[in-house]
């Protein structure tokens, strides 16, 4: 392929820049990928590491996120999405550069981005890694580079036409399978272009197409957080978790991608235009068991073990309650059998146009316009049932998965439909738009014949951007199975005796009922879930997926007609005198989600950005060790608007006391804010031979907060306990667009030795003072009722709460056998293509709260006074965590890569490892109000908010390719992904210990490929 080199992004593409960087190199195969890969990084001025494409549209990986793993510094997360630790994705949503998730992304050196929260960078699943000619890993930029990475700047590279010295064509057709799902699937990719010399001048044509469709099947099994137990052991505290589920999620991947290159050049002059689009679709279902125990407290444990420390290892969970309505309901652990159907559809566009002219010898002007339009949409589909299985037995070894397992009467009551219910449903759809106009003019003046000086380039740059989220109108999340809500009618203020649980005393709407029997369901069979590692799931009765797709109608069936019945079931339940059950209130009252433009729904963000920077590059050519570099300051003003909207959430019906406030606080929110960074700059690179350099480099640099950050959209809430007949108020703020930018003052002092060309050892030591780390705090805000009375409601919202100071070390090498000297000769012909790349990261960081906050006590409720909930989380034993690293940093990490190219064949056997990474704090599956007080004064009390601190644990994953050139114009291609078929680790942060919370299994992948070029 042909490589497409770097210079300063102010200049990118631009032949004129620097020299040595930006020489068009024809390089074939893997070593000479990686030899282009290491010129990049000698040669430049900043400290950069870049992985090239072996051959046009061959990057080594099937993905930019797995691309990206293998760089020096960097690791990926395996989340479907950051802050949603129960849902694993095989190829990542997020990177991690140096410990830190604030980077930004580039496209050519232009800034690119995804829709959506956060919208900042690129979704980089959703970007073909066929179109890309290399990735280039900025870890301490010049002022040159557009602001936005504290951690580092990813720069995406495409192919120009000319590029290449005349036409190229080359197409390439293959097959995925995923082991765990059995599914073959397709993928093709094609580029072509050539160049003409006219009486206009000389014009080149690219065009680059990508198609790529994979299955995946992950199944995971998990644990409930461990709650205190007095009533276990007697006159002893024992930890039990609350219960234990499983699941597995199912689907389809598609990412297409198009790339188009125009290019025109003539006497100095050089105009591109471009157009880039990358897509993404993902279509999954999932199938679901879930804890729906209510009490943690009230379950028992027969043939229960403890380990030392009174922590359970084994036992048979029950739930004995007392005689109900229905005979099912004798007793049992409430569960809840999930189904869900999901589409997300997201895509990147891009427009640009660039015209340089070489005016002179010393002049060079540069004119730049980018138009970025970006948007994706979901829907998710979700239907649930409930039941009461008498028994499940929980079996937990050391680091093995928990086994949940099923005696005989319990796995008979699972595959009976007869013992279920209707329980709830949650449709939901949202989506989202984001538009980006930059411009930029950018001159460089070159000094000639001057001993120091070298060259200065200023310049401009101005961007305009709107970003926009809306959530559907309509019926959302919807209870089906609440024949307790008219209970207050029987007498007011007075409660049926509790006898255990209120399921018992409920009429749902169970399926051998004919009245609830329009909504098909199903006997699922799980298969040879988790390849027998957990021993056999039993069939469970859940929703078929086509009603589970079947929107609206199937929705509308249980909204309107299903609640109606279970109004009347309740009125006869409870003997109220007056029936509340009217038909007008439940008929013809599903509303369907759609997009209505309700500004209630809807959140707009602008945002104007102007950049002035200059950067003088020099040259000490006369010391003893020659020093070249470059000094420079951008500076950057930002204007943010933020559209947002307070909705009050809870809506009063004909039952709630009359005695309580109302509010009426719907209304929008209009909120600016502008703030001025200078960013200052200085890269020195020392040169004690050819093959043997220094650097030191020194920056500020800054990342602005995410969109979902910066948004306000406050929604405030009234609950009201008809149990214990309080009313408490709470609120949460999904952004702060007064919030200050993450700023990073950033130190890197490198050695690099290049012995022979293809052969390298390098290490760095870099440190970064970060301040204005933002976080979820707790804060206060009044509203007025709609009687004129003040009420205070607790808030939670981000804000800049910390700062951090993170440390570390970047060490690699890379050589094949016949480049080491004392091998020389010795070697026989086939071993001379062995190779070994390796890398290893060390990171230590520590973050400091601006305002320390001491609480000995986790507080009740949601907590929503004590920061140290959504700072650190509460266990449940009420006692809060003082301390955690930032999310996503890996303390460990290496690389190692075994090479071998030779003649036609060429081979590599990857593996990638790091340390343990915190994923969130205060997760959906890891919180709750349950917790049991610690504060003396309170003693007893089971109403205390919690949140767990969720890892994933340590993990190291096998990856093999082999290529082999069957001609010069044919060559095939097989790889695999986790050949070591390695299950993820999942914990949650406990005062007993690091637990375990949930294990993934996503199995193997391959994919075959042939090529033809042309």
């Amino acid at each position: 392929m042909m490589l497409l080199t770097m210079g300063g992004a102010a200049f990118a593409q631009t032949a004129a820049d620097k020299p040595a960087s930006l020489e068009t190199v024809v390089v074939t195969g893997q070593r000479a990928a990686l030899q282009s890969a290491q010129k990049i990084k000698q040669n430049a001025e900043e400290i950069v590491d870049s992985v090239v494409a072996e051959e046009a549209g061959k990057l080594p990986d099937k993905s930019i996120t797995e691309v990206l793993q293998r760089v020096v510094g960097v690791i990926i997360d395996r989340n479907k999405s950051r802050g949603d630790p129960e849902h694993f994705s095989v190829e990542g949503s997020g990177i991690s550069v140096r410990g830190l998730s604030w980077g930004s992304s580039l496209l050519n050196g232009r800034e690119s981005f995804s829709a959506g929260w956060p919208g900042r960078e690129l979704s980089w699943g959703d970007v073909p890694p066929e179109l890309m000619a290399g990735v280039d890993v900025y870890k301490n930029p010049s002022s040159e580079i557009i602001e936005g990475g504290v951690s580092g700047t990813v720069n995406l590279r495409t192919a120009m036409p000319f590029d290449f010295k005349g036409t190229k064509a080359y197409l390439s057709v293959g097959n995925n399978y995923t082991q765990r799902s059995g599914k073959h699937s397709p993928n093709v990719s094609g580029l072509y272009t050539t160049q003409w010399n006219t009486d206009i001048g000389r014009v080149g044509v690219l065009v680059d197409l990508s198609y790529n469709h994979s299955s995946f099947q992950n199944e995971s099994i998990q644990l409930d957080a461990y709650y205190p137990r007095t009533n276990l052991i007697p006159g002893k505290t024992a930890w039990a978790p609350k219960s234990a589920s499983f699941r597995n999620n199912t689907g389809d991947n598609e990412r297409a991608g198009f790339y188009g290159a125009l290019q025109w050049k003539k006497d100095g002059m050089d105009s591109s235009l471009t157009y880039f689009m990358s897509g993404a679709r993902e279509t999954g279902s999932e199938q679901g068991f879930y804890t729906g125990t209510e009490n943690a407290y009230k379950s028992t444990i027969e043939n229960a073990t403890y380990d030392a420390n009174n922590v359970l290892t084994s036992g048979t969970y029950k739930y004995l309650t007392g005689a109900g309505a229905n005979t099912s309901a004798l007793g049992g652990l409430g569960l809840q059998i999930t189904r869900g159907w999901n589409q997300s559809k997201s895509q990147t566009n891009e427009l640009a146009w660039n015209f340089k002219w070489a005016v002179n010898d010393r002049w060079l002007l540069q004119n730049d316009l980018q138009w970025v339009h970006a948007k994706n949409d979901s829907v998710g589909r979700n239907m649930q049932l409930g039941t009461f299985v008498p028994s499940m037995s929980i079996d937990v070894q050391g680091k093995s998965p928990v086994r949940i397992g099923f005696d005989q009467t319990s796995a008979d009551h699972l595959a009976d439909s007869k013992n279920y219910y209707w329980n709830l449903v949650m449709p939901g759809a949202s989506k989202a738009d984001a538009d980006l106009y930059a411009w930029k003019v950018d001159a460089r003046y070159r000094f000639e014949d001057h001993p120091i000086l070298r060259d200065i380039r200023v310049g401009v740059r101005t961007t305009y951007r709107v970003a926009r989220h809306y959530e559907a109108t309509g019926n959302g999340w919807t209870s089906i199975a609440e024949p307790w809500s008219v209970r207050p009618n029987i007498t007011p203020g007075v409660m049926p005796p509790d006898d255990g649980s209120w399921q018992s005393r409920g009429s749902f709407a169970y399926m051998n009922d004919p009245r609830y029997q329009g909504v098909p369901v199903e006997t699922f069979n799980f298969g040879n879930f988790y390849g027998g590692k957990v021993g056999k799931m039993p069939n469970i009765v859940m929703p078929t997926i086509g009603a589970v797709r079947d929107y609206p109608n199937a929705y509308k069936t249980l909204y309107n007609d299903y609640r109606y019945q279970q109004c009347l079931d309740g009125y006869a339940l409870y003997k109220v005198n007056k029936s509340p059950c009217k038909l007008s209130d439940y008929e013809n009252k599903f509303q369907e989600l759609v997009y209505n433009n309700d500004p209630s729904k809807t959140s707009t963000h602008s945002e104007q950005t102007n950049a002035v920077y200059a950067t003088l590059r020099f040259g000490f050519d006369d010391l003893k060790f020659p020093i070249e570099g470059n000094v420079g300051v951008r500076a950057v003003l930002t204007s943010d608007v933020s559209h947002g909207y307070s909705v009050f959430q809870t809506e009063y019906s004909p039952t709630t006391p009359a005695h309580l406030p109302r509010f009426d606080l719907t209304e929008p929110l209009d909120v600016r804010n502008q703030f001025v960074k200078v960013l200052p700059s200085l890269n020195l690179k020392m040169n004690f031979t050819d093959r043997l350099q220094a650097r030191l480099a020194m920056a500020q640099s800054m990342n602005r907060p995410g969109f979902n950050q910066l948004g306000e959209y406050i929604k405030l809430w009234q609950d009201y306990n008809t149990e214990k007949q309080t009313v408490s108020y709470r609120g949460e703020n999904s952004g702060n667009v007064k919030l200050k930018p993450i700023t990073a003052n950033s130190y890197d002092l490198a050695l690099e030795w290049y012995p022979r060309d293809g052969q390298s050892l390098t290490a760095t030591a870099f440190h970064k003072d970060v301040k204005d780390v933002i976080m979820n705090v707790a804060y206060s805000r009044t509203y007025n009722s709609e009687a004129g009375n003040p009420q205070i409601f607790p808030i939670t919202g981000p804000d800049n709460v910390a700062k951090a100071k993170v440390s570390g070390i970047e060490v690699a090498g890379m050589t094949y056998l016949d480049k080491l000297p004392f091998l020389d000769g010795v070697l026989p012909e086939w071993a001379k293509g062995i190779g070994v790349s390796a890398n290893y990261t060390y990171i230590n960081a520590k973050q400091t709260l601006y305002k320390q906050i001491y609480n000995p006590y986790c507080d009740a409720g949601k907590a929503l006074t004590n920061g140290t909930l959504h700072l650190f989380g509460c266990d449940t034993n009420g006692l809060p965590f003082n301390d955690l690293p930032l999310p996503y940093m890996a303390k460990n990490a290496y690389n190692l890569v075994f090479m071998y190219d030779r003649g036609p064949l060429s081979a590599r056997l990857a593996y990638n490892w790091h340390s343990r990474i915190l994923q969130a704090i205060d997760a959906n599956g890891t919180r709750g109000e349950d917790a049991t007080s610690a504060d003396p004064a309170r003693a007893g009390a089971q109403d205390v908010g919690w949140g767990l601190p969720t890892w994933q644990e340590a993990f190291g994953q096998w990856d093999a390719g082999v290529n082999y050139k069957i001609s010069d114009k044919l060559g095939v291609s097989l790889n695999v992904t986790n050949l070591n078929n390695v299950i993820v680790r999942q914990t949650q942060q406990q005062h007993i210990g690091t637990m375990g919370r949930a294990w993934f299994y996503p199995g193997r992948s391959y994919s075959m490929s042939a090529r033809y070029e042309f």
